[in-house]
């Protein structure tokens, strides 16, 4: 048998997909002839196809000394190499494909994707472009590229259109479903994020990621026994991974049950794993629970890890405040305003932090410059109505929560239920009209305010002030039924 017949033997089992027989054929032709470059050639695409990619890229190598200019030699070790993750020299061998033939798809296409992986965006761009109008047939790779690469040139909108593509001719792709499913849900479109990452999960459905994005869009719409038994099963198929327990905790948090938030957090921060994040939002939560040592802990915690961590500083500041470390807090409060000095709620915490310390038109001046920057801060509206009634400015204090008024019904029940305690107060000292205000009060969610309030300002104030018996009283239930929040029977 000739050698030529012999190639053609090897050819027919290539074309079958045959590829180890091919291979077998072609080593005893290349035995009696090591420099036939077909042959060499034809076992380097058996090699590279059946993942013996370093004997396939020795065969190429010879192959490439022997012709430099074997255009189809050289693109196939350039895609070999994008395989290694070699790039540059990928790069380097399509680039030689090119300066031979401009117009050589799988090489521009080649291109494309190694300037993305290089964040090489323009570059990717315009080869991909280039790749895209060349085809006669379109290819999922170069949409998919393109895709990619129009994120990060921040245009979503023509990334949403070649992911879209890309599903039409791989309607199976996942990166293309879950990039997809990822910028509906940037456009706030969670129904139809939900329906995209679905098919990803029936597709892949040991992908942990999709799971967590399943989990967080369920929560986004409101559908939170959903999204806690997804956060469920995937600290169960992770084997409580402390990032899917703390997904499952801040779930919790935000349908309000913050007590249940505490036990997920608490299992991710014994893991030596621990996401530290897990010890910030214990942090939050123990404040807003009122306890505040433990929350000085875990928030300490984190600022190991990161001792520069803003919201982390200012969050620690909260702590010293309801540890009635006020001198501290306030040291806490200038250090963080010349980092950030226009952020409004260091001078919201400064505020409290001076009025704690009796230097309550200190305070009121932080107060103002507080809603200055954010005239929507609630916060410093509620506290500065406070230091007007206790400094005898009631008619100032029923102006600042004039301002709130119209959008009561938008505030949480959280904010809520503070706005109407003040408005009650100061309707009683200003002998107006109780009636609204109280009914406006009893409205209110009280399953839904999970804070906790401290008044010792206003029973100070009310021990100190020279009023009726008639208002003292009165002022004294209402506060007393706002710190137990045990319902608003305000008889007498």
């Amino acid at each position: 048998m000739s050698s030529e017949d012999i190639f053609d033997q090897a050819l027919a089992h290539f074309e079958k997909g045959e590829y180890g027989k091919s291979v077998h054929v072609l080593n005893a032709l290349l035995k009696e002839d090591p420099d036939d470059l077909d042959a060499l050639f034809l076992r380097a695409r058996c090699l590279l196809l059946t993942d013996h990619l370093a004997e396939s890229l020795q065969d190429l190598d010879r192959l490439i000394e022997s012709v430099p200019d074997f255009i189809d030699g050289r693109l196939t070790r350039a895609l070999l190499l994008e395989e290694t993750g070699e790039n540059e020299r990928s790069m380097s061998d399509a680039e030689t494909v090119l300066e031979q033939d401009s117009e050589c798809v799988p090489a521009l296409s080649l291109c494309g994707r190694i300037h993305y992986r290089l964040d090489r965006y323009d570059q990717a761009l315009e080869c991909l472009n280039r790749a895209i109008e060349s085809r006669t047939e379109p290819n999922f790779l170069d949409y998919y590229y393109r895709a990619q690469t129009f994120l990060c040139l921040e245009n979503p909108q023509a990334a949403a259109q070649d992911f879209a593509e890309v599903l039409r001719l791989d309607p199976d792709h996942n990166g293309a479903l879950f990039g997809l499913a990822c910028l509906r849900a940037a456009n706030e479109e969670y129904e139809e994020a939900l329906k995209l990452v679905e098919r990803a999960i029936i597709l892949y459905p040991d992908d942990p990621y999709y799971h967590d994005r399943k989990a967080e869009w369920l929560a986004q719409l409101g559908r939170t026994p959903e999204a806690l038994a997804a956060a469920e099963n995937l600290v169960e198929m992770t084997s409580a991974h402390p990032e899917a327990l703390l997904l499952k905790a801040r779930i919790l948090k935000d349908s309000g049950d913050l007590e249940g938030a505490l036990a997920p957090l608490t299992l991710a921060a014994s893991h030596t794993e621990a996401d530290w994040n897990v010890f910030y939002l214990q942090g939050v939560i123990l404040n807003v629970l009122g306890r505040y040592a433990q929350s000085l802990e875990a928030l300490e915690a984190f600022l190991k890890k990161s001792p520069e961590n803003l919201p982390c500083l200012t969050e620690r500041v909260s702590s010293l405040l309801g540890l009635r470390r006020h001198a501290e807090a306030e040291a806490e409060c200038v250090k963080l305003m010349k980092i950030e000095p226009e952020n409004a709620s260091h001078y919201n915490t400064r505020a409290m932090a001076r009025a704690a310390l009796n230097r309550r038109e200190e305070a009121i001046e932080d107060y103002l410059k507080s809603i200055q920057l954010d005239p929507d801060d609630v916060c410093s509206y509620l506290n500065l109505a406070e230091l007007y009634v206790i400094t005898h400015r009631a008619h100032k204090a029923a102006d600042v929560l004039h301002y709130f008024s119209d959008r009561f019904d938008s505030l949480p029940p959280t904010d809520q239920l503070p706005f109407a305690y003040y408005d009650c107060l100061t309707c009683k000292l200003l002998d107006r009209d109780l009636k609204p205000a109280e009914d406006r009060l009893r409205a209110i969610d009280l399953k839904q305010c999970f804070a906790s309030y401290y008044f010792g300002d206003i029973h100070q104030w009310l021990e100190e002030t020279d009023l009726p018996g008639e208002k003292k009283d009165y002022i004294r239930r209402l506060t007393d039924a706002f710190e137990k929040k045990n319902g608003f029977d305000l008889s007498a």
